[in-house]
């Protein structure tokens, strides 16, 4: 029987939409060939970059290692392996694994890595892939340090803060930058200097919840 490996790196709504959409079409290139799908393993919001734990993964490797399973089904290699040494081990590991017959993508095409040249394809394209999401971090990290020269937040507004936009005629954000926020600054202020008085965080928190003084989720949420 085949499996069908799904996996999207960022997924803040855990809504699954990638994932579901990539169970549908890994479905479908089986009913289309006529194999029985023995299990479908679903990775949502993990990236594959960072070696970070996948035991949806891990599980599919599992059925393939007992012969469970004789080939993987994917949307493109990147939804498997983007981490270098991952990559290298599982190859190693499935050009010897007993009935394995390869992997499929839906995406991609066929690559049989029981071939010398099915492992290096796989090898090439998976670097590719592993370079595209290094250069995207790189570019991050720069856009982020840039930010942070010019005296800009990375992210969502601070506590004490409020973004002030500025816009073209058209009504296109073309810049941005924090200003204090009028209440919430002054809590700031205040926690300070209590903090700095010596009180404890326990007698402040106390304080500021009989006062009804918003905490910080509530009160970004409320602008």
């Amino acid at each position: 029987g085949v499996v069908i490996d799904c996996r999207i790196s960022l997924d803040r709504r855990k809504k699954e939409e990638g994932v579901e959409r990539q169970r549908k079409d890994g479905l479908a290139v089986a009913a289309a060939r006529g194999w029985a799908v023995v299990g479908t393993f679903i990775d949502n919001d993990i990236s594959a970059l960072t070696g970070a734990h996948r035991p949806e993964y891990e599980r599919m490797m599992a059925a393939v290692r007992t012969g469970r399973a004789t080939r993987i089904i994917a949307y493109g290699l990147s939804r498997i392996w983007r981490n270098r040494r991952e990559r290298v081990d599982a190859i190693e590991e499935l050009k010897t694994t007993r009935g394995f017959e390869g992997v499929t993508l839906i995406k991609g095409g066929e690559i049989d890595l029981s071939s010398a040249m099915g492992r290096s394809y796989a090898a090439i394209m998976g670097e590719y892939d592993t370079m595209e999401s290094e250069l995207k971090g790189e570019r991050v990290a720069a856009a982020a340090q840039d930010r942070a020269a010019r005296g800009k937040a990375h992210g969502h507004v601070a506590y004490g803060w409020q973004r002030e936009y500025v816009r073209a005629g058209n009504g296109e954000v073309i810049d941005w930058h924090d200003v204090p926020h009028p209440q919430q600054a002054a809590v700031v202020v205040e926690i300070t200097d209590r903090l700095l008085g010596k009180e404890s965080i326990k007698a402040i928190v106390a304080d500021l919840n009989r006062r009804e003084v918003p905490p910080p989720r509530a009160a970004l949420r409320a602008l």
